[in-house]
């Protein structure tokens, strides 16, 4: 006979909600980000604990200071003093032709504004993708170039509400040629025939862009990374974590 404990657990476990095996992820393509940015620092560059892909503050413009964020200090923007962080392209944040993802939580603080989050784009032409708050709707926005003069965009069906901690997460699968986004882990919204990803040299940038017509952001950033592989929906609940969110521990190179 089972012992109590072994068969109260089974018990658990057969009503237990689904996604409470994923947890403890310790594997897959969550656990591979190329870069990850915790943005705890209160001032100036952000490293990357992942990669070598150190976020600065954009020359002349006004330093970014910080505020509470999901996990530890969350990078501050204020639209008004047109801050961004950005780098030059690298290889790892280069995603031609390969499958790839995205993750960050979000926090605006004024809303029915677009805004810029995350993107390599540059106008007009070399721009690869660009993640977007519509102000009309509050939704966001994933697009994908597939050439310098055409993209594919996927735009959420949740929306965010103003200052509150909201997390987003996008994918493009390559093999299965479709772009999808995820708002506080929401199923994923996709749109397919998305056949190919462009490469660009522009900039990769957070709270803005690096183009003739930026839209700053008005609000806060936290916990942001990016992977060179398809995010499955376990991933997203996993990095979601019951809004408590994840972070990157570079001491034993996993997502905790």
């Amino acid at each position: 006979m089972l012992p109590l404990a072994i068969i109260a657990l089974l018990t658990y476990s057969a009503f237990a909600p689904p996604f409470l095996f994923f947890l403890t992820n310790d594997e897959g393509c969550v656990q591979s980000p190329i870069s990850w940015w915790k943005l705890n620092e209160t001032t100036g560059a952000r490293t990357d604990s992942r990669g070598g892909n150190t976020l600065e503050v954009t020359p002349g413009l006004v330093d970014i200071a910080s505020q509470a964020g999901v996990i530890s200090n969350a990078a501050n923007f204020v639209a008004a003093d047109a801050e961004r962080l950005s780098c030059a392209s690298t290889a790892n944040l280069t995603m031609t032709n390969t499958s790839w993802s995205f993750a960050f939580w979000l926090k605006v603080q004024t809303a029915n504004i677009d805004y810029n989050l995350l993107n390599k784009v540059q106008q007009p032409g070399d721009s690869e993708y660009d993640v977007t708050l519509y102000g009309g709707t509050n939704s966001v926005a994933f697009t994908v170039w597939t050439s310098d003069i055409s993209s594919n965009i996927i735009v959420s069906t949740n929306t965010v509400q103003t200052n509150v901690w909201t997390f987003v997460a996008g994918v493009y699968n390559m093999p299965a040629q479709t772009i999808s986004i995820s708002v506080n882990n929401s199923p994923f919204h996709s749109i397919g025939s998305v056949t190919n990803s462009y490469g660009a040299v522009s900039v990769f940038s957070l709270g803005s862009a690096d183009s003739g017509a930026p839209s700053y952001l008005d609000g806060a950033m936290d916990e942001t990374a990016v992977w060179k592989c398809a995010l499955t929906q376990e991933d997203v609940n996993f990095l979601y974590n019951g809004g408590l969110g994840r972070t990157y521990n570079p001491a034993t190179a996993h997502v905790e």
